[in-house]
């Protein structure tokens, strides 16, 4: 169960990271 946590928590952070960068694309200040 703790790698499952581990997996999920890792990929919430691929999430984020990705959306920053699209999102900083996409409205360049």
């Amino acid at each position: 169960m703790d790698q499952y946590i581990g997996d999920m928590g890792v990929i919430f952070a691929a999430i984020l990271v990705t959306l920053y960068v699209l999102w900083d694309r996409l409205f360049p200040e």
